[in-house]
């Protein structure tokens, strides 16, 4: 009938799911950790076509910690002010760019992908 459901009649134990059916990818997003000084900074890897990039963000400073670019391609960082950097991945054919700051009161990204 529309707009039932079939429940299962005994629940299932925690931790297992029907079969055939797959978890959700995780969501990546900002991970809040010690900046070593008593505040708050942000760490996130972002997975692009051209490679990874794991940046760090806090109020005045946005850093990269580490760039893994994929089989052929090149990296270019570029530090727009102390609290905004850019990293782009660069082949013969494909730009992977990665913008990222602080901004007012949150860590911020943009990511562009462009292939031709």
């Amino acid at each position: 009938m529309p707009g039932y459901v079939n429940v299962p009649s005994s629940p299932r134990p925690s931790g297992t799911r029907p079969p055939g059916v797959t978890p959700p990818a995780p969501n990546p997003s900002w991970s809040p950790v010690s900046n070593g000084a008593g505040g708050t900074a942000f760490r996130r890897t972002f997975r692009t076509l051209g490679g990874d990039v794991a940046v760090w963000v806090e109020p005045g400073t946005a850093r990269v910690q580490e760039t893994v670019p994929k089989d052929g391609y090149q990296v270019e960082i570029r530090r727009l002010s102390d609290e905004a950097v850019e990293v782009t991945f660069v082949n013969d054919r494909t730009i992977s760019r990665v913008s990222f700051r602080w901004w007012s009161t949150a860590p911020y990204a943009e990511v562009a992908e462009s292939v031709g």
